[in-house]
């Protein structure tokens, strides 16, 4: 019998009818999805989904589509942050493995085979959609996507990275779909608006002004339903499958924490998952355990190709199909490292379909049906329980092996420098699941964890009083944190309190010397506050510790300018041309330099770019002039003049550029400018 997936879409519905009509005894086959869509709400809790018991209509596009598909009841992400989710989404595998564990921090390696590596190597068109910074193609997840969509038209600076609205990323996979959606193809989208800060545009900001959380999840929804619509429009609804998850939760204040990335209880870890799409029969429920790591081989099956063998994920083909049940005692692991960024434990676990067991300093027992808010910790009780989960994060601990070769950018200078000249200031959580009894509980910690998260926000929003007072209860805790007094730094940077920002950038530098960011901000501070030397030395070490970011370049530079080093200074003027070309500042900084050192002519084409590339900017235009006079190319220094001083030129500009002809030995030349002798 042939394949439908072979055939034209008319001959494809003859045959259809066709196979209708063929007697009880003919084949069957389990009808195969052309198409795949994967969409991850960020930071979206599954009880706040009407599908899973939210109350008023919030989400009725996904509500929909649940209700002509599968509805997974109880799906764990492997960790509450948002690139090591995305990384165990797209391989199936748990972070042991992966060695994904934070975000910023971490690359996915280049030899862990993605969904997309499969499908496009399969004939698939592969696009992904992303909606945050910390899903940039330089963190790994672009691999095997022919287009990786991570550049912002309008983005949106938050303390936690650049974002963009859902509407344009969601215009963005649209165009993509109105011209690639003949062939087969795999969208990966990715909407970010749940995510703090909760701010939902109009109308769900006043809809929702009680509730903004809520607020961008129906906001979300919208856009999953225009997407939604748009396969539709292009008759692409029927032969495609769609999944649908959250990459993880948000605590919402409960056991103490704001919102994610530190506990691991189930307001973090529960995340829907719905799959919809040929061979899935509509309202199916499942109500065993499962995971993002299912995905990827249930998928897999469902399309018919052969999923990698790395995969730790189970596949769910059959149970969504209706011819199994899941198994009630499967485990799952998750974890939390974030802890030991203050020097705590890490929380490491495993979850089946009633237990739940944290292991960690004071490790942690719930029995999730009765105790759905994880109150009653059972550890002593349940010492059999306790046994079996604990083998099975042994074994699952133990897989870390597997990830021996991942890329830690922590340890890698320049990546890490390159993140912190974007603003991005990664915290460092340590690599390791090891539990130490001499280590601070993580339930310890929370107040310290929140209260750094809390400046971190208040410094985003210019709330520096707020910002200080939250930053000092961190240092009465945690003296010798570092980023702490990173954090005061930032306040007196930003108040452009140079003195005071200087002992505190230096204290975080003594604590952590590889911090860029430290570096670049305490040379300016110094150079604010006249310590010339000092801020030449700071800008060398930021220049020593990443040579990319043409603005240590152009502050170094600058330092050396001041201390009227011009050689050295020109040398990294070279440099930032190198990396920016036509630089305004740095090409008339270089005209100085070159003034000083008599080597005018190697100015004379970086200045004659910037004026190019930048016709309005007057100072680099007499800077090139006088390079010009310089040289004895008279007539192309008349020549920028004479677009400097033609009718309706400023009196002043025009004083100005007949005194350079008179000062360059050519009085005869100030009279031909406008306005006569």
């Amino acid at each position: 019998m042939a394949s439908l997936r072979s055939v034209p879409v008319g001959a494809a519905a003859a045959l259809v009818l066709a196979v209708a009509l063929l007697p009880a005894a003919g084949c069957h086959r389990t009808p195969r999805a052309r198409n795949l869509v994967i969409i991850s709400l960020d930071t979206t809790r599954a009880d706040h989904l009407g599908c899973y018991g939210m109350k008023g209509g919030v989400t009725p596009a996904i509500d929909t589509l649940a209700a002509g598909g599968a509805l997974l009841a109880h799906t764990t992400t492997p960790v509450p942050m948002t690139l090591p989710a995305h990384s165990s989404l797209l391989t199936g595998m748990i972070p042991p493995v992966t060695g994904v564990h934070d975000n910023f921090n971490y690359r996915l390696r280049d030899s862990a085979e993605t969904l997309a590596e499969v499908l496009q190597g399969k004939g698939w068109q592969t696009a992904g959609f992303v909606s945050a910074f910390v899903l940039d193609h330089r963190f790994g997840l672009s691999q095997g996507f022919g287009t990786w969509d991570d550049h912002f038209d309008n983005p949106v600076r938050t303390d936690f990275g650049t974002e963009r609205r859902g509407s344009e990323t969601v215009d963005h996979a649209i165009r993509w779909l109105d011209s690639h959606g003949g062939k087969p193809f795999f969208i990966f989208l990715h909407l970010y608006d749940p995510h703090e800060p909760y701010d939902p545009p109009a109308p769900w900001a006043s809809k929702f002004a009680d509730d903004p959380y809520t607020g961008e999840i129906a906001y979300a929804d919208q856009q999953v339903g225009r997407f939604l619509g748009a396969l539709k429009a292009h008759g692409l609804d029927a032969t495609t499958l769609i999944v649908l998850v959250g990459d993880h939760g948000e605590e919402l204040g409960q056991h103490g924490e704001d919102t994610h990335s530190y506990f691991v209880y189930q307001p973090a870890l529960h995340v829907p998952c719905i799959f919809h799409g040929p061979g899935i029969p509509p309202g199916t429920r499942l109500d065993g355990p499962t995971g993002l790591i299912d995905v990827v081989p249930t998928v897999c099956d469902l399309l018919d190709v052969p999923a990698p063998a790395t995969v730790q994920g189970h596949d769910l083909a059959n149970a969504l199909r209706g011819k199994n049940a899941l198994e009630a005692d499967r485990t799952l692991y998750f974890e939390s490292l974030t802890p030991t960024r203050y020097g705590a434990n890490p929380l490491l676990g495993e979850i089946d379909g009633r237990w739940k067991y944290i292991r960690t300093t004071r490790s942690e027992l719930y029995d999730l049906p009765t105790d759905p808010g994880e109150t009653a910790n059972l550890l002593a009780g349940r010492r059999d329980t306790v046994r079996r989960l604990q083998r099975a994060l042994n074994a699952d601990t133990r897989l870390a092996s597997l990830a021996a070769t991942a890329s830690h950018t922590a340890t890698d200078r320049e990546a890490a420098a390159k993140l912190q000249s974007l603003g991005y200031l990664a915290s460092d959580v340590e690599d390791t699941l090891a539990i130490e009894p001499g280590r601070p509980d993580p339930k310890d910690l929370i107040e310290v964890h929140e209260a750094n998260q809390r400046a971190i926000r208040m410094i985003s929003e210019g709330n520096y009083l707020e910002a200080e007072k939250a930053t000092r209860l961190v240092l009465d805790r945690l003296p010798d944190f570092y980023e702490a007094w990173m954090n005061l730094g930032r306040i007196a940077f930003a108040q452009q309190d140079w003195k005071a920002a200087i002992p505190y950038l230096e204290k975080a530098l003594k604590l952590k010397p590889d911090l860029y960011a430290a570096l670049y901000d305490l040379g300016v501070a110094y150079t604010e506050t006249g310590k010339l030397s000092e801020a030449t030395e700071a800008f060398r070490r930021a220049v020593d510790y990443d040579p990319q970011p043409p603005s240590a370049h152009l502050n170094l530079a600058r330092a050396l300018v001041n201390e009227k080093q011009w050689d050295e200074a020109a040398k990294e003027l070279e440099t930032v041309l190198k990396l920016r070309p036509g630089e305004p500042a740095a090409v008339n900084m270089l005209a100085e330099a070159a003034a000083h050192t008599g080597h005018l002519a190697q100015a004379i084409p970086h200045l004659q770019r910037a004026v190019k590339q930048h016709p309005g900017d007057v100072p680099t235009r007499f800077n090139l002039v006088q390079a010009l006079l310089a040289v004895g190319r008279t007539g192309d220094a008349m020549a920028q003049l004479r677009q400097l001083t033609g009718d309706g030129a400023d009196p002043a500009m025009l004083r100005r550029a007949r005194a350079l002809l008179e000062q360059a030995g050519h009085p005869e030349l100030a009279g031909e400018l406008a306005g006569g002798a």
